[in-house]
C-alpha cells in the first residue's frame, strides 16, 4: 500500500512540478515596438511601448514589466484585441518599487498592450541626454525602437545607431532601428543625445488634421450645414415676407385718400378785400398785379 502511494506522489510531482514557472514560460511576446518622444508634450521623455503577445500565449496572462523608478508609474495603459482597438477600461494592474525599477504587474485578457510612461531628460545648457533601458522577462521575437526628433533639435545621436529615418505626416523626423529578437532575462540599452537651444515642445508645432477629407457630405462643413439648413432658411424668409405684407396692409388699409386742402385764393379774413395768389397762395398787397413770390399774374375780380 505504501509502495503504491509513493508511486502516485512521484507521478503527481512529474505532472505539476512548478506550476508558477510553467505559466511564466508560456508567455511570449511576438513584437515590441518602442517609441521615444523627447520634449513632445512635456519637458521629459515620453516612452510608448506597443506590445503584442504571441498567439501561443494562454489568456488571460499575468505579465511583469520593469519601469524606471523615476517614471512614477505608467501614464497610460490600454489593452485590446489589436493595437488599433486597445482600451483603458477595466484594467487590472499593480505597482511595486524594487531598487531602480518599478515592477508593473498586469493581468491581460487580450494580446495587444499599449504602455506609456514619462522619464526625466538630463539637461546641461543646450545638451540633452537620456539613457533608455528595457529589461525583459519574456522571449521577444521582434524588438524595434523609434526616436522622434524634437522640434528645434540638432546633432541627434544614439548608441547603438539607428539606421533608418523618415518624415511622417506630422512633419517631424523619426529615426528607427530593428534589433531582432531578445531573450528572456536580458536587457536592451540605448543612449540618446542632442542639442536644443529652447524649451519649445514639439506638440506646439503640430497642426490639427481632419480624420478624413472634408467634402460636401462631411458633417460640420459649411456646405453640409448650409444644405441641411436651407429649408429652414427659406421658410424663415417666407414668414418674414408674409408678416411684412400683413403689416403694410394694416398700416395702409385703414387710411382713406383724402383730397389735399388747397389754400383759397380769397378768404374772408380781414374785410374780404385781400387777394391771394391762386398758384402759391401768397397774399398780395394792394395794387399788385403779379405775385411777389412766384410771379404769377393775379386774378382780381372786376
Amino acid at each position: 500500500m505504501r509502495r503504491w502511494l509513493t508511486v502516485l506522489i512521484f507521478f503527481g510531482i512529474l505532472i505539476h512540478p512548478y506550476p508558477a514557472q510553467a505559466a511564466g514560460n508560456s508567455i511570449k511576446i511576438s513584437s515590441l515596438q518602442v517609441e521615444l518622444w523627447p520634449e513632445f508634450d512635456k519637458s521629459s521623455m515620453l516612452v510608448v511601448n506597443y506590445i503584442t503577445l504571441s498567439p501561443d500565449t494562454a489568456l488571460p496572462a499575468t505579465l511583469l514589466f520593469h519601469l524606471p523608478a523615476t517614471s512614477e508609474g505608467p501614464s497610460a495603459l490600454a489593452i485590446g484585441q489589436t493595437l488599433d482597438t486597445v482600451s483603458d477600461h477595466g484594467i487590472n494592474y499593480s505597482i511595486r518599487p524594487q531598487g531602480n525599477f518599478l515592477n508593473l504587474t498586469i493581468k491581460a485578457k487580450d494580446p495587444a498592450i499599449q504602455l506609456e510612461y514619462y522619464g526625466p531628460i538630463q539637461k546641461d545648457g543646450k545638451a540633452r541626454t537620456y539613457p533608455y533601458q528595457w529589461m525583459t522577462d519574456y522571449n521577444i521575437d521582434s524588438f524595434k525602437l523609434t526616436i522622434q526628433q524634437p522640434i528645434g533639435a540638432k546633432n541627434l545621436q544614439t548608441i547603438p545607431a539607428l539606421t533608418s529615418s523618415e518624415t511622417r505626416k506630422d512633419t517631424l523626423k523619426y529615426y528607427s532601428g530593428d534589433f531582432g529578437a531578445l531573450t528572456a532575462g536580458t536587457s536592451f540599452s540605448l543612449s540618446l543625445s542632442y542639442e536644443k537651444a529652447s524649451d519649445t515642445l514639439s506638440v506646439s508645432s503640430l497642426q490639427v488634421q481632419p480624420s478624413q477629407p472634408i467634402g460636401p457630405d462631411t458633417p460640420g462643413s459649411a456646405i453640409y450645414t448650409f444644405r441641411n439648413d436651407l429649408p429652414y432658411i427659406l421658410g424663415g424668409l417666407g414668414l418674414l415676407l408674409i408678416a411684412g405684407g400683413v403689416f403694410y396692409f394694416w398700416q395702409s388699409g385703414g387710411r382713406k385718400n383724402k383730397p389735399r386742402k388747397g389754400r383759397s385764393p380769397r378768404t374772408e379774413a380781414g374785410g374780404g378785400n385781400e387777394v391771394y395768389c391762386h398758384q402759391c397762395g401768397t397774399r398780395a398787397q394792394k395794387g399788385d398785379r403779379y405775385c411777389r413770390a412766384c410771379g404769377t399774374k393775379l386774378r382780381r375780380e372786376a
